[in-house]
Parts: structure tokens; C-alpha cells; sequence
């Protein structure tokens, strides 16, 4: 009996052996099966990252696209306002007339204005109307209600300064700056007066 003792023993042994082999290997298959599943939901995290960069630089790419259109669009208006009232205004061609007298110059800078105040007030960001008489060096201008660098005075002396600078340019389309801001002008006439946006 001894001897079938020995052998049991020595098949617990073996059977001891086995269990820790066996942990052994259902440990290392969990581990490589945690790396498995790890490496995949990191790989699936960097391609769904990279997916959602994508698709919000295609979405940032789409609104700037879609806002230079409107700016464009914008702009282009501007400057057809500014022609429709440079040969047609009934006010306009009355302040380009040499020799006005003060009553009929301040009643048609009067109705220019008001006609300036709603056309200033239709634009979706800074930006305005100008008049400016070089007779009489005097500059009227509206601008819309957006927020703006500096102040209204400051800018008309600016602008004013600018245009006194390009002279008599029947037709004038260029940059200046203002505490920090650059802003497009548009200008028509020459002489006596012109007439623009900015």
C-alpha cells in the first residue's frame, strides 16, 4: 500500500504541477487577451479621434467658405450703394454742384444722412457710409452698431486723413488702419466731393 501512496502522491504532485501551468497559461492568455482588447479600443480611439478632426476642420473649411461668400456678397452692395447713389442720389448730385448755397448744402447733406442712417443700419458688421465735401472740409459719415476698435470721432479723422491722401480719384478701392483694424474703403468721386463705405 505504501507503494500506491507514492504514486497518488506523486500524481497530486503532478496534478499541482499542472493547476499552477495551467494558471500559468490562463494568466498569460488573460493578460495577452487584455492587451488584445486594449490595443483595439486604442486603436479605435486614435481613428475616431482622427475622424472627428477631420470632420471638424471639413466643418471649419465649410463656415470660413461660407462667411468670405457673405463678406464678398457684403462688399459688393456696398459698392453698388455706393454707385447707385454717386449717379443717381438726388442729394448726392446736389452737394457735388459748385456754388451751392448754405441752405441748399445743409438740406441736402440733411437728406443724405437720413438716407445713410438706413443704409448703415442694414449692415451685419462694422462698417458705414461716408460723404466727404472738400470745400467745405467736412465729413459726414454713419456707421452701423457693431462693436468697434476706438471711437467714432478718432476713425473720421482717420478716414478724412485717408482721403485727403488719395486725392482727386474719380474711383478708389484700398486699406487703411485704425487702432489696430484695417478697414476696405470704397470711394467715388473727385473734386469738390465723394461719396463711399467702409
Amino acid at each position: 500500500m505504501k507503494r500506491n501512496r507514492n504514486r497518488k502522491g506523486n500524481g497530486s504532485r503532478f496534478a499541482g504541477a499542472e493547476v499552477s501551468t495551467l494558471r500559468s497559461y490562463l494568466l498569460a492568455g488573460w493578460a495577452m487577451a487584455s492587451c488584445l482588447v486594449l490595443a483595439v479600443f486604442l486603436v479605435y480611439g486614435i481613428y475616431a479621434i482622427l475622424q472627428v478632426t477631420e470632420e471638424l476642420a471639413k466643418g471649419n473649411q465649410t463656415v470660413a467658405s461660407h462667411y468670405a461668400l457673405q463678406l464678398n456678397k457684403d462688399i459688393d452692395s456696398m459698392k453698388g450703394y455706393v454707385n447707385r447713389v454717386y449717379s443717381e442720389n438726388a442729394q448726392y448730385q446736389t452737394l457735388k454742384r459748385p456754388y451751392l448755397q448754405e441752405t441748399e448744402w445743409y438740406s441736402a447733406a440733411y437728406y443724405l444722412a437720413n438716407d445713410m442712417e438706413g443704409r448703415a443700419g442694414s449692415i451685419d458688421y462694422f462698417g458705414g457710409v461716408f460723404f466727404y465735401d472738400a470745400w467745405k472740409d467736412t465729413l459726414r459719415s454713419r456707421y452701423s452698431e457693431f462693436p468697434h476698435a476706438g471711437d467714432i470721432y478718432r476713425l473720421n479723422l482717420c478716414l478724412k486723413s485717408y482721403l485727403m491722401e488719395i486725392g482727386d480719384t474719380v474711383c478708389h478701392e484700398g486699406f487703411f488702419e485704425y487702432e489696430g483694424e484695417g478697414y476696405l474703403v470704397y470711394v467715388r468721386g473727385a473734386g469738390r466731393s465723394c461719396w463711399g463705405s467702409s
